[in-house]
């Protein structure tokens, strides 16, 4: 049975260095296979003393990656992927940043200024990820979200 009222004491905040492998325990636990950088922005949603979800904005190649926004399947449907995402709002807004959620989360994702484009425009590493992930047959697509006032023109870091 899921748990469908709010988590108390829910607290949205970067992860600490010694966190981070509460955090890869996480996206196992959520089938996620992604890892944790320490140089990656990463954030988590604890809930009492535990982490319930979590969400990393990366560099990558020069690009910034939003990865692995992830929530414990019994605290679904609660707003802790809208509060994660949310958090990474400032981070997000530095450069254009991609990334390669599942077809169902568009909207989601779109919520937040992000917009699907073709896969031919993803930067290399990232058209080659996504077709790896197709290829898996998982239904994933890239979106793209271009920070405020650039107006599509693709600053990167």
């Amino acid at each position: 049975m899921q748990n469908r009222q709010h988590p108390v004491n829910l607290a949205i905040r970067r992860a600490q260095p010694d966190e981070l492998d509460a955090v890869l325990a996480l996206y196992r636990d959520c089938g996620y296979g992604g890892g944790v950088d320490p140089a990656d922005i990463t954030l988590l949603a604890k809930a009492g003393a535990g982490i319930v979800g979590a969400a990393r904005v990366c560099l990558e190649q020069g690009t910034l990656v939003l990865r692995g926004v992830q929530v414990r399947a019994e605290y679904h449907r609660q707003g802790i992927g809208k509060r994660l995402l949310a958090a990474a709002i400032p981070h997000l807004d530095r450069a254009v940043c991609y990334c390669l959620p599942y077809s169902h989360l568009v909207d989601f994702y779109a919520s937040k200024g992000f917009r699907v484009v073709d896969a031919g425009s993803l930067p290399e590493f990232l058209r080659d990820r996504l077709d790896g992930y197709i290829a898996q047959g998982q239904d994933l697509l890239g979106m793209r979200r271009d920070p405020p006032g650039d107006a599509g023109q693709g600053s990167t870091i």
